[in-house]
């Protein structure tokens, strides 16, 4: 995990663009460190810049609430997102 950080570090350090992919990639990131702080300021970055609207991004926001122990909002997340989809119910069950 230690690399991953250093590269996103690196990544946003030398370019000002970031897309939805890099930015889903950063949230399974940090589920698997189960850092819900980072997570939440990357999920205030996708709010901001309108990210939202990409299933891979709100998969990743899914996923990275309930991997983190924050259920409460994984699970919100998951029923604002209005269509019960098998991808986004993956992100649940995980």
């Amino acid at each position: 995990m230690g690399e991953a950080l250093s590269f996103i570090y690196w990544m946003r350090i030398t370019t000002k663009v970031i897309d939805y992919v890099t930015l889903g990639l950063i949230l399974y990131v940090y589920s698997g460190l189960s850092d819900v702080v980072l997570g939440k300021q990357v999920h205030g970055f996708v709010n901001r810049r309108e990210f939202y609207s990409y299933d891979y991004v709100i998969n990743a926001l899914i996923d990275m609430y309930g991997q983190c122990g924050n259920l409460r909002s994984s699970r919100n997340y998951f029923f604002e997102m209005g269509q019960l989809r098998k991808d986004k119910l993956h992100g649940m069950l995980l």
